[in-house]
């Protein structure tokens, strides 16, 4: 879960500078995570891993469009989704925000 919540950072980072073909790479390496991190967590209902899914996809339609309208909701959806998931898996006492910072200072997000 770790890299997934790092992930998150980078996405909104990311999509902040509006570096779409880095959001797409991210977004889908994240989708790949959450797979990854249901095999992990038996306690965590499958049917939670959709909550994210769909704004999985509506992020990669941000890239695909450069809308970042569109990111932002989807972004916002994503984190919402991050949080029901956790309620659901008894771990509601972890809850995802948008971040305030960025720990990547080494990379660079603009494109």
């Amino acid at each position: 879960m770790a890299n997934i919540q790092l992930r998150h950072i980078k996405l909104w980072s990311i999509g902040k500078a509006k570096n779409w073909d880095l959001l797409n790479y991210e977004a889908q390496k994240l989708e790949r995570d959450f797979y990854v991190a249901s095999g992990f967590y038996r306690s965590l209902p499958i049917d939670n891993i959709a909550l994210v899914a769909q704004p999985l996809r509506r992020l990669m339609e941000a890239a695909n469009k450069k809308d970042h309208s569109l990111y932002v909701r989807a972004f916002d959806e994503l984190t919402a989704g991050c949080n029901s998931c956790h309620e659901a898996g008894q771990v509601g006492y972890i809850r995802i925000q948008i971040p305030k910072s960025s720990p990547f200072s080494n990379q660079n997000f603009e494109r």
